[in-house]
């Protein structure tokens, strides 16, 4: 039988957003992986703003779209797993992870050598994830899950494209975070099945640079509100064949 691969799982906080909760969810069901530890990094909830309240309102307007930031209790979902804090480094790595996903929205580089295959993570976790290419119509979305390798090398796991929904922001974002779990399933499984390079990380053929997001303001809020009147419009009079 094969040997679980060990994840610990990098959190803001024990109150986690619904899209990491689902996540974790799905990764209790693998028989393959064993949810060894949780790093609880002790950040304050980030405070709503402008964008916030937009993404809701969109929300709102489409009737059922789930919100990925509602909060839920990792405890409830982790009754038994043991909780560290940063501080706890020794202890983290006596657990001897392969894996530390990290979910995390806050700075995780520190982390990168408490895990045999480093920390794993997306390109782009924060709440203006999807907004700009809605914006500047961008016609496709993507999501890159890489490792931040022990050794400080950042290295591409899987990147998941898909076309950008158009009528709405929050729409386009709930989807990044569908395809956050589908790039993770994907390389947990490929690992598993040992299809892998001599590292141990699936296979990659580019380099990742971990960025964040530029900031989104009201100029940028009133900017999508406009493009998205004008679309509304152009479809309303545009002729019928």
């Amino acid at each position: 039988m094969t040997t679980p691969l060990r994840l610990g799982l990098l959190v803001d906080s024990l109150t986690i957003p619904a899209w990491v909760y689902q996540l974790t969810e799905r990764l209790l069901a693998l028989e393959t992986i064993h949810i060894a530890l949780v790093i609880d990094a002790g950040y304050p909830p980030p405070v709503k703003n402008l964008l916030d309240s937009y993404l809701n309102l969109e929300r709102r307007l489409l009737r059922g779209l789930p919100n990925p930031f509602a909060p839920k209790n990792l405890r409830a979902l982790l009754p038994n797993t043991p909780i560290f804090s940063p501080s706890d480094l020794q202890k983290i790595q006596s657990q001897r992870l392969d894996i530390l996903i990290g979910l995390c929205s806050n700075d995780f580089s520190r982390f990168g050598q408490l895990a045999r295959l480093g920390v794993w993570t997306w390109d782009n976790l924060n709440r203006t994830t999807g907004f700009r290419e809605v914006l500047e119509q961008n016609p496709i979305t993507t999501c890159t899950l890489f490792a931040q390798l022990p050794n400080g090398e950042n290295k591409t796991i899987r990147s998941a494209v898909f076309a950008t929904a158009w009528i709405s922001a929050a729409r386009n974002q709930n989807h990044y975070y569908v395809k956050t779990a589908s790039t993770l399933m994907w390389a947990l499984k490929k690992l598993m099945l040992d299809e892998v390079v001599r590292d141990g990380i699936p296979q990659s053929t580019e380099m990742a640079e971990y960025h964040s997001a530029p900031q989104v303001g009201r100029r940028e809020i009133s900017a999508l509100i406009l493009s998205q009147a004008r679309r509304a419009l152009e479809k309303q009079i545009r002729p019928k064949r």
